[in-house]
């Protein structure tokens, strides 16, 4: 059995390995980033040492620094987690030649998979049913346009090398094919160091249903059933949930037995996952195999009862499989939804800052984040935060907690998508189980945030809070004055004969409210509605509001409340904002660098007249390109960067003529 583990990767999935491996009894190893100097896996593990500067071609790509750092400390095996090197099959090679266990497949598996044109291929010999497409060497922009047309429009255009939704883009238009190819190839160079791509057509409506397999090093091959991973935005997958629902038994068994024998022909060891699209009438084919641990293996583990990370290190310690095919069961449903620091509002742009607040719900849910409160989220890395896993004996059962989980979920410092994911789960066609690759783009204007006004519940629980923020800051006041009981410490608006009445304003939205509040012995009475209010402690409540009860967590910050209430978050002003009025206009806060970043193309040049949509600027952040598109028609005064400049936030991109 190892001894001693090595995480070579960060953040929720380094904590997790972490947690798993300690249960074994195995000493482990972290490395960090500058960046990461603070980080929780960082403090979990039992050594901990620094890779190098913050970017991950600096540290937790360095193929050398990671196998040194391995041979001074006498490592016996090294889990790559996911994303970085996991699956790089030149890192399972130098792991094998310095006789260190790399805990994943051997470096011939990962490299045939890797590419995935030539994935496509084996899986047609073994009579793997496959996604028409094309995957030929041929890179040049002639030759894709032909194999475009001739499968027909939509297509996707993927990135040989990698996975994760980089160096991925859906045309429809064949008009759009060349600057799409373009943004593909430069995303997936910057991604994987591999710039070719391949061509897919693209299947709609159809869903995204995967298969976990293993194997062990006798040649040994099992699947543990399926998962349904259709909720995607950018291509990347957001909301996952096991067994998928809705499938034949026939099929599900059949995909199975397709995925072992997918593994087989390679000749596969260790954790793996078979990626399908199914159609409406239950054909099914391959799409690629993800040569290491998901994301999202957590609900598999949720509906088994098995420890995946403990498979993984038992296999590369060279034991047989745990169990047999048929010893394999599975119970219930599970469901995962992963919390990003993004904006869904601006196209999913990753969001950094400071988690000022970060608060997960204690029970009925499983959480695996690699950030705690007072972490910062940083330009560097994915922006994932969390993901939320809820299981129950019905898939029914399983949303109501994750929804219950995700109003009990309070993040304050970056924006975030948890709105967004409760916004989801209460979707007809997502309880219906009515899923497919294309559900966020079909359903986007029902999910963003309601601009009207705010509901009265919603007003009440503000001025409940005011109103409790007033008292505590009342009584502190009381406690540092020379007379603790004097009347004039109070701050109730107690007038002599008459009402005890208070008057407050908020603003959302650009949106005014004024509120008279009576606070009474036992309540409060504003407008029409009587309130009564039992705090859970300093930041949850319990509003009783005309008889309906009503949870929710209140946080003062900056003279901002910030209300959670079921899943959603209401920043609510205690000051007029128009008289913190920017003093740049719409179009031009349009061109300001929504955060740190990289100029990775530049489409316009000074003196051009372009058109409302035209493509201006591509940036690169998180592992992301973000395209900066024209607000309106006009003309381009100045471009105040080129391609390879470093951008601090804030910054102006560019200007239009006046």
């Amino acid at each position: 059995m190892i001894k001693k583990l090595l995480i070579a990767n960060r953040g929720e999935i380094a904590c997790r390995i972490i947690k798993t491996a300690k249960e074994m009894g195995i000493e482990t190893y972290s490395i960090f980033s500058e960046a990461d100097n603070q980080s929780l896996a960082m403090r979990m593990a039992d050594h901990a040492i620094c890779v190098g500067p913050p970017p991950s071609s600096q540290s937790y790509l360095r193929r050398d620094k990671i196998i040194e750092i391995a041979l001074l400390y006498q490592i016996d095996a090294i889990h790559p987690g996911y994303g970085f090197l996991a699956e790089d099959s030149e890192f399972a090679r130098l792991c094998a030649e310095n006789k260190i266990i790399f805990v994943g497949p051997p470096a011939k598996a990962i490299a045939a998979m890797g590419d995935k044109a030539l994935a496509k291929e084996i899986m047609h010999k073994a009579n793997v049913p496959v996604v028409p497409g094309y995957q030929g060497a041929q890179q040049d922009l002639a030759t894709l346009v032909a194999a475009a047309e001739k499968m027909g429009y939509p297509i996707l255009i993927k990135a040989s090398a990698g996975g994760g939704g980089k160096g991925m883009r859906l045309v429809t238009d064949p008009k759009k094919f060349k600057n799409a190819l373009t943004e593909a190839k430069q995303e997936a160079k910057a991604s994987f160091d591999n710039d070719q791509v391949l061509l897919e057509k693209y299947l709609l409506p159809a869903r995204h249903v995967e298969v976990q397999i293993f194997s062990d090093q006798t040649g040994q091959t099992v699947y543990l059933f399926d998962r349904d991973c259709s909720i995607q935005r950018r291509h990347q997958k957001i909301i996952e949930e096991a067994p998928a629902p809705n499938l034949p038994q026939t099929l599900r068994d059949k995909m199975g037995q397709t995925a072992v024998l997918a593994a087989k022909a390679i000749n596969y060891v260790g954790a793996g996952t078979i990626e399908f699209l199914v159609t409406p009438k239950n054909e099914f084919y391959f799409m690629e195999m993800n040569t290491r641990l998901q994301v999202e293996h957590p609900v598999t583990e949720s509906i088994t009862g098995l420890d995946l990370v403990a498979w993984q290190l038992k296999i590369a310690s060279g034991e047989c499989l745990p169990l047999k095919q048929n010893e394999i069961q599975n119970y219930g449903h599970a469901i995962e939804a992963r919390i990003y620091a993004e904006n869904p509002q601006q196209n999913f742009m990753p969001s950094i800052g400071h988690l000022e607040v970060l608060h997960f719900p204690i029970e009925h849910a499983r959480i695996d984040s690699g950030v705690t409160q007072g972490d910062n989220i940083t330009p560097y890395y994915d922006p994932l935060i969390a993901k939320i896993i809820t299981w129950a004996e019905t898939r029914e059962l399983a949303i109501a907690k994750l929804k219950e989980a995700l109003s009990q979920t309070y993040i304050i410092g970056v924006e975030n998508n948890i709105q967004y994911l409760s916004s989801l789960l209460k979707q007809p066609d997502f309880i219906a189980a009515n899923l497919q690759t294309r559900f966020i783009e079909e359903h986007q204007n029902s999910l963003l945030p309601s601009t009207d006004k705010l509901a009265p519940h919603i007003l009440a629980l503000a001025t409940i809070a005011e109103l409790h923020a007033r008292e505590l800051n009342a009584k502190q006041v009381a406690q540092q004055s020379n007379d603790a009981s004097s009347p004039w410490n109070y701050r109730d608006h107690w007038r002599l004969n008459s009402e005890v009445e208070q008057i407050l304003q908020f603003w959302h939205l650009n949106q005014h409210y004024k509120i008279r509040a009576q606070q009474k012995h036992d309540c409060i009475i504003m407008d029409n509605l009587k309130v009564q209010v039992h705090w859970k402690n300093n930041f949850e409540l319990l509003a009783n509001i005309n008889d309906q009860s009503y949870p929710a967590a209140v946080f003062h910050k900056k003279e901002i409340i910030h209300l959670f209430y079921q899943g959603e978050h209401y920043k609510i002003s205690l000051n007029n904002p128009k008289t913190y009025v920017t003093h740049l206009t719409s179009q031009q806060a349009q061109f300001i660098s929504p955060m740190p970043s990289t100029v990775v193309d530049i489409c316009v040049a000074p003196g051009q007249e372009v058109n409302a949509g035209d493509k201006l600027m591509v940036l690169e952040a998180m592992k992301m390109q973000h395209t900066i598109f024209a607000p309106e028609a006009g003309k381009i005064k100045t471009i105040n960067y080129q391609i390879g400049d470093l951008l601090p936030e804030g910054v102006t991109l560019l200007e239009f003529e006046n």
